[in-house]
């Protein structure tokens, strides 16, 4: 049988799982499709009308090429599309975002793209690296919301709907016991080895989990201490950030260097540096 997965940076480590996991499988590996283009468009459709079965990555209705969007992709493949979310959980971590600035298109950051809401509203109403230091650490960084854990499942579930296969009944059950992201966007290897395993039952073809460490954890950005608090998290989560190190900041660009460890001080004063230079004050 021959398989694609279709989808973001989770679908690359699901490629790798089922190639070793998945004997008899013939997995055709594709680009992440936010690299996708135009111009790839024949390349793309061919692999995808070669397979037997594609396991197809939720995208919003208005994804930019109009033949990935799920309508299309349905009209073409037919039963050979298994569908799957994006498995985004944000509830360790609410206000974790891009930023996008016009001049900077998608500002970097010693998070790699990811800034902190908390962080940046401080800085906006002219508070002190300090301040926004205890704020990243204390209960302001739970944001708007009762339950960033509970509304951040409810999110996932809700963009379930619709979707061959769901993932967001087993974070529900997991969360709190073990901690299942490294980002919003980047789960760990065990969650999407179970996503795997959902999506073989629902293609018809057998799974087993494959040794290796796989993981994507590049950045890792900690549980907010006011989440381990109120939650009482059963995993010990030390405030410690994995991030890249910030080279220099100029006008419309953040130079990013290697992989760094941060402290939530350290952290913020990099968030500082370029807002000082990227945001009004």
């Amino acid at each position: 049988m021959k398989l694609a997965v279709l989808g973001n940076c989770q679908a690359q480590i699901l490629e790798g799982l089922f190639t070793v996991g998945s004997p008899g499988v013939a997995v055709q590996c594709l680009p992440p499709n936010y690299t996708l283009t135009e111009a790839m468009a024949d390349s793309t459709l061919a692999v995808l009308d070669s397979c037997d079965l594609v396991l197809a990555q939720r995208v919003a209705e208005d994804f930019p090429l109009p033949w990935l969007r799920p309508s299309a992709l349905r009209a073409r493949l037919g039963r050979r599309m298994v569908t799957w979310p994006n498995i985004y959980f944000d509830g360790y971590f609410p206000g974790v975002r891009y930023l996008y600035l016009e001049g900077w298109h998608k500002v970097g950051s010693p998070l790699g793209e990811y800034h902190l809401q908390v962080v940046m509203d401080c800085f906006q109403r002219g508070e002190t690296a300090a301040s926004a230091t205890a704020a990243l650490c204390g209960p302001a960084a739970l944001g708007p919301e009762a339950d960033p854990v509970a509304a951040s499942l409810a999110a996932l579930q809700a963009r379930e709907q619709g979707l061959d296969v769901r993932i967001s009944d087993y974070l529900g059950a997991q969360v709190l016991a073990q901690p299942c992201c490294f980002t919003p966007n980047h789960p760990r290897r065990f969650v999407l080895v179970e996503m795997c395993r959902r999506l073989a039952g629902a293609g018809g073809f057998r799974f087993a989990e494959p040794n290796g460490a796989q993981e994507l954890d590049s950045i890792q950005i900690p549980p907010w201490p006011a989440i381990t608090q109120r939650h009482h998290l059963g995993f010990p989560a030390p405030p410690r950030f994995i991030g890249v190190e910030v080279t220099a900041v100029r006008p419309g660009l953040v130079e990013l260097g290697g992989a760094r460890e941060y402290w939530p001080a350290e952290l913020v004063e990099q968030f500082y540096r370029i807002y000082d230079l990227a945001l009004p004050h």
